[in-house]
């Protein structure tokens, strides 16, 4: 008999979608995929993988508040809870989460992964954490649509280019 000692904790990979700095359109946030690569080569424990998430002001740094924020289960997709590479996927509804008032500032979404492996090791913090996040992106913001017309006033005599006119 043999006993395999696990020195070494889950580590993160990569975002594989979206696209990281990649905007999420209005229209899409009532079912954003997140797919991610996780590396674990003994066992992961999948009941114990979240992925944990904050939607924040842009633009003000990491210490701002979050407007909302929550916790989803990871999914395996393939089965197989150990390998260099092990896929993951969740799925976010943001809709009915944020007020139209918050839609009309710059938004992001900012996620990170916890979790344990079977030894009881945590997931790397490593650029995975709350404070320094794996993945940010943008959310698309409301901003009102301007459209400038032909004016309804014309001079009542000719003016040419470089020609002083009074305003009354």
């Amino acid at each position: 008999m043999w006993f395999v000692v696990d020195d070494s904790p889950p580590e993160m990979v990569r975002i594989i979608k979206p696209e990281i700095n990649e905007l999420i359109y209005e229209s899409e946030w009532s079912e954003i995929d997140i797919e991610l690569i996780i590396s674990e080569y003994e066992y992961l424990d999948s009941d114990s993988l979240m992925l944990n998430w904050e939607v924040h002001p842009s633009g003000f740094g990491m210490l701002t508040n979050s407007i909302v924020n929550g916790s989803s289960s990871l999914e395996i997709l393939g089965g197989q809870p150990f390998g260099q590479f092990i896929p993951m996927f969740v799925s976010l509804d943001l809709e009915n989460l944020i007020d139209e008032e918050a839609r009309k500032q710059a938004l992001e979404l900012r996620v990170w992964v916890t979790g344990t492996d079977m030894s009881g090791q945590s997931i790397s913090q490593e650029f995975n954490a709350k404070d320094a996040p794996f993945g940010i992106w943008k959310l698309e913001q409301q901003v009102p649509e301007f459209k400038f017309l032909n004016p309804d006033i014309s001079p009542s005599k000719g003016v040419a280019v470089g020609d002083n006119v009074e305003l009354a």
